[in-house]
């Protein structure tokens, strides 16, 4: 009210201004005067002027408006973060083995956050942001050339891994991919991108279309793998770390290597920065490191 009146040179002009009675401007004056001690203002026929004490605080009281006006811009901020629902495409493998991990660090930044999530293949993940469907999309997908012009980031990247049971025949040998013509591949769907890639691979070095089979969920892949010895499946690397680990799965060595996808975050179009984004980013960015030094990851974001 001081830096109002000041401003105005009036106290009915202040109050106006501040949508308030001018008694409350008065009194308000009158209290800060009398706790100063001295008088704020003069005045001079109907306007009122800073006194010489007024003057020597002005500087300061100005700035204290100005820090008042950006604490409540944060506060506001954060006020509509705690608020904020994030609605989050992505594929099973992010679902199951990273966002466990995303949620809980994002949960001590911002444990007002509400993350929802959507199930889906790439495709229909990343259409779902680019047509505001979701706020956004981690993917695992090989490198677009449309990245770039879509916004994607990309944090890291893994390998295509064919895996089997640790005590299938191919395991402890350089596999041929002739050895694997003959067999079937379990996978998550067949008319995913990783089937895609794989088809690829055999295309390219003149082999006939490997035969694939879908069983519509990971975990569903490696019990059968379990359970199977003859069984091969192919997956993403980091899905099978722990697996790996304790070998109860192996990764087979083949004479030609299997294409690495990317794991990507793309933002709905016109999303401002905020601190749900970066609380996402960076917890992402931490869960794909934890995977840093295994052999089925390696990150990007260095």
């Amino acid at each position: 009210m001081f830096l109002a009146v000041h401003q105005h040179g009036s106290f009915t002009r202040a109050a106006r201004s501040l949508d308030v009675a001018q008694s409350t401007v008065s009194t308000a004056i009158r209290e800060f005067e009398r706790a100063l001690g001295q008088p704020l203002f003069t005045r001079e026929g109907r306007r009122v002027r800073l006194s010489a004490l007024g003057e020597a605080i002005l500087s300061d009281a100005r700035r204290l408006a100005t820090a008042e006006t950006d604490l409540l811009d944060v506060v506001r901020a954060f006020e509509a973060e705690r608020e904020k629902s994030l609605m989050l495409a992505t594929n099973e493998s992010v679902s199951t083995y990273l966002l466990p991990e995303v949620t809980r660090r994002i949960g001590r930044t911002l444990p007002h956050l509400r993350l929802q999530v959507q199930l889906g293949l790439c495709p229909a993940i990343r259409e779902q942001v680019l047509t505001g469907h979701a706020d956004v999309a981690v993917l695992v997908e090989p490198a677009r050339p449309e990245d770039e012009r879509e916004g994607a980031v990309t944090l890291g990247e893994t390998p295509l891994v064919l895996c089997a049971g640790p005590s299938h025949p191919l395991v402890g040998r350089v596999v041929r991919l002739g050895d694997v013509c003959d067999r079937v591949v379990m996978m998550t769907y067949t008319a995913g991108t990783y089937a895609r890639l794989l088809g690829g691979v055999f295309r390219s070095a003149g082999f006939p279309e490997v035969r694939m089979q879908a069983l519509g969920s990971i975990e569903a892949v490696k019990r059968y793998l379990k359970s199977e010895s003859d069984a091969l499946a192919l997956l993403p690397g980091f899905v099978l770390r722990d697996d790996v680990r304790t070998g109860e799965l192996v990764e087979l060595r083949l004479e030609r290597p299997l294409p690495s996808v990317q794991i990507k975050v793309l933002w709905a179009a016109g999303t401002e920065a905020s601190g749900a984004q970066d609380a996402l980013s960076s917890a992402l960015r931490s869960a794909l490191r934890d995977h840093r030094g295994d052999e089925t990851f390696a990150s990007l974001d260095t």
